[in-house]
């Protein structure tokens, strides 16, 4: 966890770092992009003493994301299914992401398999 951020506990009692949550729905265009698009000045919204690290730890988690799950992990469902099963696989996979931040990355994820 970082320390310059607050970690919240989720109704699942999970630790959550809201911090590289934020950054990563911020980094990604979550919400306001219409399609995902890895931004690092995305980042200068937030009240961080370092944004390039934050930049870098969501470009290492993109990267943990496109290695563990390739374009061809599960050819044999339909890309909705894929979504719901990859939404469950990152939460236990990266457990102090926020849910918002975990549907980024899935957002993201799917966008980029279907094109």
């Amino acid at each position: 966890m970082l320390g310059s951020f607050a970690a919240t506990v989720s109704h699942d009692e999970r630790v959550t770092d809201t911090g590289i949550s934020h950054a990563i729905v911020l980094y990604l265009g979550y919400g306001s992009r219409p399609s995902p698009h890895p931004d690092p000045d995305a980042l200068s919204a937030l009240a961080a003493p370092d944004t390039a690290h934050l930049a870098r730890r969501a470009e290492d988690l993109i990267a943990d994301l496109h290695n563990a799950y390739p374009y061809t992990w599960n050819e044999q469902l339909e890309l909705s299914e894929i979504a719901t099963l990859l939404t469950s696989e990152l939460a236990h996979r990266y457990p102090d992401l926020a849910s918002e931040a975990i549907n980024a990355l899935v957002w993201m994820w799917t966008f980029e398999a279907w094109h």
